[in-house]
């Protein structure tokens, strides 16, 4: 619902289909939900899994691609483009966000949240974000921080488990922000 929003405000937007979703889904087409849904996307995330390889990969190179989509086009000025998401999408926007540079704002809501409260929660993953011992060495403070330097709003609900402590990685991006300038001077 965003997409046409920003197109009418006259926002160039890309809102590709995500792999196990719409389109994208292999046992079905369109946007009516269908009860092997859920398999289809686990079995996305677990086949890749076996074969050493991440269904966050596969999202995140579909990501980039529609970035260089756009930032190729000739209607769109590549200093002003940014990538926005909500839930899933907000965790694509995260990741996306720390690893390009052509990214030059980001819009994350319902997603900042660490792996250390998900764990303590017993927060259910997104299948996406199953990462062989990614929490082992780094957590979302650690990928707010990549992008720190750019326009960034973090939209989260105080009820919403899936970003429950968004205010504290804020917080957290904040000391080691100011810990940095302070040994930078």
């Amino acid at each position: 619902a965003f997409g046409p929003a920003l197109a009418a405000q006259g926002f160039v937007v890309l809102a590709p289909d995500s792999i196990g979703f719409e389109d994208r889904r292999t046992h079905t087409r369109g946007t009516e939900a269908h009860p092997d849904d859920w398999l289809s996307y686990f079995n996305g995330m677990a086949h890749r899994l076996i074969s050493g390889k991440l269904l966050l990969t596969q999202v995140l190179n579909d990501s980039a691609v529609a970035a260089s989509l756009l930032h190729g086009h000739p209607q769109v000025d590549r200093d002003r483009i940014g990538i926005f998401g909500h839930s899933y999408g907000g965790n694509i926007a995260i990741f996306h966000a720390a690893l390009d540079q052509r990214i030059r704002f980001v819009c994350s809501s319902g997603a900042a949240c660490s792996f250390a409260r998900k764990i303590a929660s017993r927060t259910g993953l997104e299948m996406s974000l199953v990462i062989p011992g990614f929490c082992l060495q780094w957590d979302f403070a650690d990928l707010l921080v990549r992008f720190s330097s750019r326009p960034t709003l973090l939209v989260s609900a105080q009820d919403d488990r899936y970003s429950e402590d968004a205010p504290e990685l804020v917080l957290e991006v904040s000391r080691r922000l100011v810990e940095s300038a302070v040994q930078n001077r």
